[in-house]
């Protein structure tokens, strides 16, 4: 049970205290019956309404300054923890500890921001495996360059890539949320940067870079399907791409 339940419960007793003697107190001047007896009931309740009024105040007095003493907890500041202040607190006599938070940090150098290292190194190509199935429906991100097109399809999470001389290679797709966006380090004028999983490629592998040139347009993501004979894997996006086994491509 908190404090302020506590003292919620605490309140009860004086508040009832004090309606019974006021009761009293009313009784005692009410008139009823004869000279004598009107006399001892007016003592004897005035006596005890009076020590029920008197006794309520005390109470109230004590439950007001215990509610005055209770410390107030603050919450606490992003990434610190909570701190306690006390409701009656005692002045500081040390001039350090008058001064403000801001002069405190005023006082203290900032220190230099540092930006992450991306330390790049090149993914290797995997085989291709030409599909050998029905039609699935997959997710496909799809870029165009200078010299050739990027794809990305998501059941396998592997790259295409590409390149005008209708050649093309696959990469497995190894960028997450936990790292970098490449595309948005250096722009190019004219240009798009390739970002996430194509970023990553583009910036890792030289070979990769130096084939495509620089994208024309920002990555577009797609609902598409693709299906394969065993020769020939089939991806239809923004157009139908056709991959061969030999590793070359065409469009349908």
């Amino acid at each position: 049970m908190t404090q302020t339940q506590l003292l919620a419960l605490s309140s009860i007793l004086p508040t009832v205290l004090g309606c019974i003697g006021l009761v009293f107190l009313a009784a005692a001047f009410w008139p009823l019956g004869g000279a004598t007896k009107a006399y001892l009931r007016t003592a004897l309740f005035g006596l005890v309404g009076a020590g029920a009024v008197a006794v309520s105040v005390w109470l109230w007095l004590v439950l007001m300054r215990t509610a005055g003493q209770i410390a107030v907890q603050t919450p606490p500041p992003p990434g610190g923890t909570t701190s306690i202040s006390t409701a009656q607190r005692a002045p500081s006599s040390s001039p350090a500890a008058t001064s403000s938070p801001s002069a405190s940090a005023a006082s203290q150098p900032a220190s230099p921001s540092v930006s992450p290292t991306v330390v790049l190194t090149p993914i290797p190509a995997v085989a291709f495996q030409p599909d050998n199935g029905p039609t699935q429906v997959i997710t496909v991100a799809v870029e165009p360059f200078e010299h050739g097109v990027m794809l990305y399809r998501s059941d396998l999470k592997q790259l295409y890539v590409l390149t005008d001389d209708k050649r093309f290679k696959v990469y497995p797709d190894t960028w997450d949320d936990t790292q970098p966006d490449l595309g948005t380090l250096t722009p190019v004028a004219g240009k798009y940067l390739p970002r996430r999983g194509f970023g990553k490629l583009w910036n890792s592998n030289p070979d990769v870079k130096q084939g495509l040139g620089s994208a024309t347009a920002p990555e577009q993501g797609l609902s598409g399907t693709v299906t394969g004979d065993g020769t020939t894997t089939t991806i239809r996006a923004d157009l139908t791409y056709a991959l061969a086994k030999d590793g070359t491509w065409t469009l349908k």
